[in-house]
């Protein structure tokens, strides 16, 4: 898979250094929190008996209290956590490639985490993150209907069915690589010019019930896209659970600020332009 994916300028795991604006924002979501996540020590309690159920029931054991949860489960305000969202294929980024060569999977994350659609906030009778003048620009330009704009992904593997993070790693790859290319066509679009790295990364995680790492995707100028580790830990360590959950709340942070900020000035750029969406890319 990674010497295919790689024919699509898709890599991973390579030790790439990260970019010098990109390793200024890693280094800010990895930043100390003033007090450590509630989540962590029962993370530790709950990662044990997990790691003798299958894929599922390990998720719905720790997902909750590992990652992230969405405004209609009374978690994050403006939020939306699927599972199992197919990103449209549209995304997957293309090169032309030998004859033979399989093409990319279509991509799915166990879990995606981005901004709740307005439709969605309005039947919970919660606040969405967009008006419905913005949402129907973005309708019109979508990765997938039941979440906008993804800043978070997640792959889930089982030790109990023989399953490891090699399975996820280039899962995990495909889907950032997708999102990220959304990110990128949806800047140009609205502006006319490429975005910066920062607006178009994005943060993922492989888990095996024992352990999780955290990866940062991005594009370089090239058009080749890259996924290197940022951290890892057991999940049965507290200590390594307070960081982790450390950076997730960091990305959360910045999504719900900064990012989100970014994306709705982009649409406001569209609203002069919305033909623009719908140009061939």
């Amino acid at each position: 898979t990674k010497e295919r994916y790689a024919l699509f300028r898709i890599m991973y795991e390579d030790g790439e250094d990260l970019p010098e604006e990109l390793a200024e924002h890693v280094a800010m979501l990895k930043a100390p929190r003033e007090a450590p996540s509630p989540n962590a020590a029962e993370l530790s309690s709950r990662a044990l008996t997990a790691r003798s159920f299958g894929e599922q029931d390990g998720i719905d054991t720790l997902k909750a209290k590992l990652f992230f949860r969405g405004a209609i489960d009374g978690g994050t305000p403006f939020t939306a956590v699927t599972a199992r969202t197919n990103l449209s294929s549209r995304f997957i980024p293309q090169r032309p490639v030998p004859p033979g060569v399989a093409p990319i999977e279509q991509p799915q994350p166990d879990q995606a985490v981005g901004y709740l659609p307005t439709k969605t906030a309005c039947r919970s009778k919660l606040k969405a993150p967009f008006t419905r003048e913005e949402e129907d620009l973005i309708s019109l330009f979508t990765l997938s209907p039941e979440v906008h704009f993804p800043y978070f992904t997640a792959q889930w593997k089982s030790p109990f069915k023989g399953q490891t993070h090699e399975q996820a790693i280039p899962q995990g790859a495909r889907d950032g690589a997708t999102i990220i290319n959304y990110l990128h066509t949806f800047y140009q679009k609205a502006r006319g010019t490429n975005p910066t790295l920062v607006e178009t990364c994005h943060v993922s995680a492989t888990v095996d019930l024992r352990t999780v790492i955290l990866w940062i995707h991005w594009r370089s100028p090239d058009g080749s896209y890259h996924m290197e580790q940022i951290e890892a830990g057991f999940l049965d360590k507290e200590r390594d659970n307070i960081g982790i959950r450390a950076i997730l709340r960091n990305i959360e942070d910045y999504a719900l600020s900064a990012r989100l900020e970014s994306i709705k000035t982009a649409i406001d750029q569209l609203k002069s332009n919305p033909s623009a969406l719908s140009k061939p890319e």
